[in-house]
């Protein structure tokens, strides 16, 4: 992982990371237990900051880019066009109808699949 390049511990004194309003906290504290995090930075979690923090605008355009190129890989992998697997979208509201309950691929923490199974 490129925070633990010594370069980037000269370079950065704090980590902000975007999260929504409501998860801050949570947020953080999954993110350091998740990655086993042990660089002496600090993580801030912040409502918008990819709109007040240049560097992680950078990186939620690469995160972004990232998702929909493993999101194209996981289609291909099962078979299956479920759209761009975000619940606003009307293909991927279609596929939860009709997915099999406990799908591996789904992630089953939304709310939208709630109204169909």
């Amino acid at each position: 992982m490129i925070l633990h390049s010594p370069n980037v511990l000269e370079i950065f004194d704090i980590i902000f990371l975007e999260s929504g309003p409501s998860y801050l906290c949570g947020f953080t504290k999954k993110l350091i237990q998740a990655c086993a995090w042990d660089s002496p930075l600090p993580l801030i979690a912040v409502h918008h900051a990819d709109v007040n923090h240049l560097t992680v605008a950078a990186a939620s355009i690469i995160a972004k880019d990232e998702r929909e190129r493993l999101i194209e890989e996981l289609k291909k992998t099962l078979g299956i066009d479920f759209g761009c697997g975000y619940p606003h979208d009307q293909k991927t509201k279609e596929y939860l109808k009709v997915c099999p309950k406990n799908a591996a691929h789904v992630r089953w923490t939304w709310k939208t699949h709630l109204s169909y199974h």
